[in-house]
């Protein structure tokens, strides 16, 4: 295969880029054709280039970079890969493509050797006709465009419209293709490092296509260059890719990314899927697919762990932010984001109740501990839980909905310490389990909402978890909504990064103020429960890290066996018992604390295979 990882000349030898691969499900045969359950590679277009074949054993396809030979076996692996993907995340292949004949052609040398791709329908235009590559530079000998995965991935996106609407486009915009290249191809880029390069969609053969598109610049629905086909497919991408990226796609982590990827094509796929009907249904806008896709999330009953329900918001705040659902009387062609859903209250967590991507999601300053009830909740000060002791929980809730909130509810919980807690299991209703908000909350209006009292259970750990729905805007774990993702059991990592309605804060207190004796005292047999909430075994990985405050003077954290880093394997569901230590550096005192200021906590992180939670 040809793996470019920076931008190769496809006119100039390119061998030191290929790799192998497996050739999967081939059609047993000698000698081997490159011929499988769901792709046939064959010479239909000019240039005449017979497909090659092999003797089988050993079966091997070996050719220079720039061969007619290895461009067959490129499209037969790229347009294999993408049935089998879709297989493998659960699709029925057979009704999803009810219309498409397999194995579908596929010739890797059309086109007279023009720089071209196409997946053009079949003789009905009720399914698909197979896929045309040509060259990715021209004249030939050049590397063949089937080696570029972001250009098969662009075909697919045809390859899927035909047997759901029976047209090669959504009658809104070219396809979807230019969003499966760009999710898919984003998480091991080494161009994402680059704020500008990392949008271009296609960086070797069409710079000029991007998915980093700004409504300001007429990028929007509705706005100057939504006008259909390759132009409005770039505000497509860019609203696909603002969902990838909160889902996990901005994330350090590059397992993480993948997931983020692997979720979002997912929806993707799934909401194309869901317009198939007699009769078809009709793309004229894009508020049908982000309803289609806004579906995707709440009918999924269990997508490899992930249960619907728990995106779909994320997903309206995307087409959101690219300028659909702009307010009545609106002015056109849009330069700024639409607006809210008229119902939208939330627990600000720092995004302001929007959904760009949050590494820590527990760490909610609108949820606060009072030691006593207080007048106004104490000015949201917070006071550090006593164990065993009635406390007095608070939060602050917001609306950013354009009509007031009302029937507002809101209910807090709390958990027992540990990493990788589910809901709804680990969490336990406060002692006031429930409080409605008398009158409701106006627009850009909140109310501070509480005291919910609640008993601590362990020493120097507390984990606050607040929800609250309105009428109109109920949380994604509000029974009312029959969500799977609201029966559970369900990830709190997959919760409360996506719904504003929900919030957390977890904070582990330590009697810093009484100087080194008295902060040692406080990780004596400090320990904490973590868990792998994935549904398969996954490598954990526990980051401790201290404050500049403590660093700078010389103090060490260990978690577990190891100084600042812990990596251990869990399987799906088990827990492990950690702990946490200090070794000690030079002294201080509680006036050079209050001195410090805020950034003063101990953090201890934990992931499981990217995926982030906190003790």
């Amino acid at each position: 295969m040809l793996r470019p990882h920076r931008r190769p000349d496809p006119r100039q030898p390119s061998t030191p880029f290929r790799s192998a691969a497996v050739l999967e499900g081939l059609t047993n045969g000698d000698p081997q054709h490159l011929k499988g359950k769901f792709v046939e590679v064959v010479d239909t277009a000019l240039p005449v280039a017979a497909p090659p074949n092999a003797p089988n054993p050993p079966a091997n396809f070996f050719f220079d970079a720039r061969a007619r030979e290895l461009a067959a076996v490129n499209a037969y692996h790229h347009c294999d890969w993408l049935f089998r993907q879709m297989q493998e995340m659960g699709f029925n292949l057979a009704s999803y493509f009810d219309g498409t004949d397999f194995p579908v052609p596929v010739d890797a040398c059309g086109f007279n050797d023009n720089i071209n791709a196409r997946a053009p329908g079949n003789v009905t235009g009720t399914g698909s006709g197979g896929f045309e590559f040509g060259l990715a530079g021209s004249p030939f000998p050049a590397v063949s465009i089937a080696a570029d995965l972001r250009v098969v991935l662009h075909e697919f996106g045809h390859t899927i419209l035909w047997d759901s609407v029976h047209s090669p486009n959504f009658g809104f915009a070219h396809s979807a293709g230019d969003s499966l290249a760009a999710v898919y191809m984003d998480p091991e880029s080494s161009l994402r490092s680059d704020p500008v390069r990392r949008f271009e969609t296609f960086p070797w053969i069409m710079p000029n296509r991007n998915h980093g598109r700004a409504v300001s610049a007429g990028w929007g629905w509705d706005g100057l260059n939504d006008v259909g086909g390759y132009s409005s497919e770039q505000i497509l991408s860019t609203t696909h890719f603002r969902i990838y990226q909160s889902l996990g796609g901005d994330s350090a982590d590059v397992n993480r990314r993948r997931l983020a990827a692997r979720q979002t094509m997912y929806l993707i796929f799934k909401a194309i899927g869901s317009l198939a009907s007699n009769p078809v249904t009709p793309t004229s806008n894009p508020k049908v697919f982000a309803t289609a896709l806004m579906n995707a999330d709440i009918g999924t009953a269990n997508f490899e762990g992930y249960r619907g329900g728990t995106f779909h918001k994320v997903v309206r705040w995307s087409f959101e932010k690219q300028g659909l659902y702009q307010p009545p009387g609106a002015s056109t062609p849009v330069t700024r984001p639409g607006a809210p859903p008229d119902v939208d209250v939330y627990i600000d967590d720092g995004r302001n109740g929007e959904y760009g991507f949050q590494p820590s999601h527990w760490e909610c300053g609108d949820i606060w501990n009072r030691l006593a009830p207080s007048a106004g909740g104490g000015g949201g000060v917070h006071e550090t839980p006593v164990v065993g002791e009635v406390n007095h929980a608070y939060v602050r809730i917001r609306s950013r909905g354009t009509q007031p909130a009302t029937n507002v509810a809101v209910r807090g919980y709390s958990a027992n310490p540990g990493v990788g807690l589910s809901w709804p299991g680990d969490w336990k209703p406060m002692d006031t389990a429930q409080i409605t908000v008398p009158g409701g909350i106006p627009p850009n209006g909140s109310a501070v909402v509480g005291p919910f009292h609640w008993r601590p259970t362990t020493a120097g750990h507390e984990c606050m978890f607040m929800e609250v729905s309105a009428a109109g805007d109920l949380s994604t774990i509000d029974p009312g909504t029959f969500f799977p993702c609201s029966a559970g059991p369900t990830a709190e990592w997959r919760l409360v990064p996506f719904d504003n309605n929900l919030a957390q804060r977890n904070v582990a207190p330590v009697p810093g103020g009484g100087g080194l004796r008295g902060l040692l005292s406080g990780f004596v047999n400090r320990r904490f429960m973590v868990r792998n909430p994935l549904s398969s075994e996954a490598r954990i990985t526990l980051d401790a890290e201290l404050p500049p405050f403590l660093a700078d003077r010389g103090w060490r954290i260990r978690a577990g066996h190891s100084d600042s880093r812990f990596v251990f394997g869990l399987a799906a569901g088990a827990e492990r018992e950690v702990t946490v230590s200090l070794r000690p550096g030079q002294d201080f005192t509680r006036d050079e604390v209050l001195q410090a200021g805020r950034a003063l906590s101990i953090r201890v992180t934990a992931s499981a295979d990217g995926v982030t939670s906190a003790a």
